[in-house]
């Protein structure tokens, strides 16, 4: 699976997907109704000195990072005649998911609802 994941948010700063750069992650956190740097950095379990630069990723936070990658991919397929339509959903409260966005759906760990409703609407059931 991890082949056909493509990085097009630039989360990741290697090849093997274990390097994030911190500040991408945290403009999406803020853009995606996070309040603070504070409240995401403690909701996926980093410092915050870590979410200025760039930091390795293993086990859970990795796993919830690549699913939000799958969720955006499944976005630009949905999306796929407005170039900025993937971002702005990523990062949107929405009521399907107690209104919270999909960016914050995917770092709680309940990203496999978002993908799910995504798939089935893409017909990939």
């Amino acid at each position: 699976m991890l082949e056909a994941i493509q990085d097009n948010l630039g989360l990741f700063t290697n090849p093997a997907m274990n390097v994030v750069n911190g500040l991408v992650l945290q403009k999406l956190a803020l853009d995606a109704g996070y309040d603070s740097v504070k409240s995401f950095t403690k909701e996926i379990g980093i410092s915050r000195t870590q979410s200025y630069r760039e930091f390795r990723v293993t086990g859970v936070i990795r796993d919830r990072l690549l699913v939000l990658l799958r969720i955006h991919r499944n976005a630009q397929r949905l999306y796929s005649s407005e170039p900025d339509a993937p971002i702005r959903w990523l990062t949107a409260p929405n009521g399907r998911f107690y209104n919270l966005s999909p960016f914050m759906m995917a770092l709680s760990g309940r990203g496999k609802t978002v993908y799910e409703l995504q798939e089935e609407l893409l017909g990939n059931t």
